[in-house]
């Protein structure tokens, strides 16, 4: 039976978009099974920091019930009805729920926080607040965790360590190397959405995947992105993907010293994405469901807004995976 929210669509149209998100959830799951066989092959143990900047699901009032089990059932395997952002990433890198080589930790929830010595890869998520309140004067409730991230990202950044920035997360990466972040439109960018690969991105091994195919489809969820020009920021990044509404949606960052070629081969690496690749299509459309009048606002049909992407933006895991396999190694 089609979910509630579902139910105002056409007949047709529900049957469609059902069918469309249980072929994505295949394609979801295939993903996660591969990341757990390439932990497994690792000759070493990896710990990995998830940085949560959103919290639980549950704490936004999700309209839709049925959508929300389903999405706790596959993310924490029925072990938390309210699976957090760090969650849902620590799923799609094929770990068990709560495994005890990730650590998360949620700076809102969370003041006092010491970084583990032993971090081989870490992630920063994205979430509800907006980065541009750094550039404030004025106090924000948001600052104070804003800042404690930023400090914990320093740090990480001088242990040139493998790395994932998404969404919130790759704002507060381009903060930190002098970037300033606002709208780049009046309009949120939400759904799938098509991304142009820069020639450097064309050519960048995380996207071998492509076969060359110049552009690479993403789910989105954002209203603010980095928009000083890649070229002004502080420190050695590359542009690898931008579109019509963001100039910057993927960029690569290296160490200082070290060339494009030499920082692959050594694993130091920072890549950070403005949209989700962690997320499967029912996250997606329960987004939608959340936010159904603001997007109506903004002038979209929230009905027709894609909200699954495909294979080739799921390796993106395996491709950061296969890395921290050769650094371990």
């Amino acid at each position: 039976m089609p979910f509630p929210a579902i139910r105002n669509y056409h007949t047709h149209q529900a049957s469609e978009i059902i069918q469309h998100l249980n072929d994505n959830l295949a394609v979801y799951r295939n993903a996660a099974s591969t990341s757990a066989s390439i932990l497994q092959s690792m000759q070493k143990t990896p710990r990995v920091l998830i940085i949560d900047l959103k919290g639980e699901d549950g704490d936004e009032n999700f309209m839709d019930a049925n959508l929300q089990n389903l999405i706790a059932t596959e993310v924490t395997g029925g072990n938390d009805k309210n699976p957090t952002s760090a969650d849902n990433f620590e799923h799609i890198l094929g770990f068990e729920y709560n495994d005890a080589r990730v650590t998360k930790w949620n700076p809102r929830q969370q003041p006092v926080f010491e970084l583990p010595a032993d971090i081989d890869f870490w992630i920063v998520t994205g979430g509800p607040a907006m980065a541009s309140v750094l550039h404030s004067q004025h106090n924000h409730p948001d600052k104070p965790f804003l800042q404690r991230t930023l400090n914990v990202l320093k740090e990480l950044k001088r242990r040139e360590v493998i790395g994932l920035n998404v969404c919130l997360g790759m704002q507060l990466w381009g903060y930190l190397h002098g970037g300033e972040v606002g709208k780049e439109s009046a309009k949120s960018e939400v759904g799938r959405v098509c991304l142009s690969l820069s020639e450097d991105g064309k050519k960048h091994p995380f996207f071998h995947h492509l076969n060359s195919q110049p552009e690479l489809d993403i789910v989105a969820n954002h209203t603010e992105s980095i928009i000083t020009p890649i070229s002004k920021l502080q420190g050695n990044h590359e542009l690898l993907a931008h579109n019509e509404h963001t100039q910057n949606q993927i960029i690569a960052t290296y160490p200082d010293n070290l060339t494009k070629h030499e920082a692959m081969k050594q694993q130091k690496i920072v890549l950070s994405i403005q949209n989700h690749p962690e997320l499967f299509g029912y996250q997606m459309q329960n987004l939608i469901i959340r936010f159904n009048d603001c997007l109506s606002a903004q002038g979209y049909i929230p009905a027709n807004i894609p909200t699954t992407h495909n294979v080739e933006t799921y390796q993106i895991f395996h491709q950061l995976l296969f890395l921290l396999k050769d650094r371990l190694s």
